[in-house]
C-alpha cells in the first residue's frame, strides 16, 4: 500500500501544486491585466495629449501660414506701390531734366520743316481742302434752292409752251383770215 499512498500523495501534491500554480498565474494575470490597463490608460492619455498637441500644432501652423501669407501680400503690395512711385518720380525727373533739350530740338525741326515748305503748293492744298469743306457744308443747304429753281424753271417752261401754242394758234388764225380775205 505504500505505493498507493505514495501515488495518491503524489497526485494530491501535483493537484495542490497545480492549484497553487493556477492561483499564482491567475493573480499574476490580474496584476498583468491591471498593468496593461494602466499602461493603456497612460498610452491613451498620452495619445489624446499627443493628438491634441498635433491638432494644436496644425492649427498654429495654419494660423501662422495665414498670417505669413497676409504679411507677404501686404509687403508685396507695399513694395509694388513703392516701385510704382519710384518709377513715376524717375520718369518725371527725366522729363524735367530733358524737356528743355526736347523743346529746342522740336523748335529746330519745326523751323527746318517750315523752311522747306513750298508756299504755292501749301496755298493750293489749303484752297482745295477749303473748297471741299464749303461744298460739304452747303451741299444740303443748296438742295432747297435747287428745288425752287427747278420749280420756277418748270413754271417758265409751261408758260413758254402756252405762249408758243397761243402764238401758233394766232398764226393759224392769221393765216385763215388772210385766206378768207383773199
Amino acid at each position: 500500500m505504500n505505493k498507493l499512498v505514495l501515488i495518491a500523495a503524489g497526485a494530491l501534491g501535483l493537484a495542490a501544486v497545480s492549484t497553487v500554480m493556477s492561483v499564482v498565474t491567475f493573480v499574476e494575470d490580474r496584476r498583468t491585466i491591471r498593468k496593461v490597463k494602466k499602461s493603456l490608460g497612460e498610452v491613451e492619455e498620452r495619445s489624446e495629449e499627443k493628438i491634441a498637441d498635433v491638432l494644436i500644432e496644425k492649427a498654429v501652423e495654419k494660423a501662422a501660414g495665414v498670417k505669413v501669407g497676409k504679411y507677404l501680400e501686404e509687403e508685396e503690395n507695399r513694395v509694388l506701390e513703392a516701385s510704382k512711385k519710384e518709377l513715376r518720380d524717375a520718369a518725371r525727373m527725366a522729363v524735367d531734366r530733358y524737356s528743355g533739350d526736347i523743346r529746342d530740338k522740336a523748335a529746330e525741326e519745326v523751323s527746318h520743316q517750315v523752311e522747306m515748305l513750298d508756299i504755292e503748293e501749301l496755298k493750293r492744298r489749303v484752297c482745295d481742302k477749303a473748297e471741299k469743306s464749303v461744298v460739304k457744308k452747303f451741299d444740303g443747304a443748296l438742295d432747297g434752292e435747287v428745288k425752287k429753281f427747278r420749280e420756277q424753271l418748270d413754271s417758265t417752261r409751261r408758260l413758254y409752251n402756252r405762249m408758243a401754242r397761243a402764238a401758233a394758234e394766232e398764226d393759224e388764225l392769221a393765216d385763215r383770215i388772210r385766206l378768207v380775205m383773199m
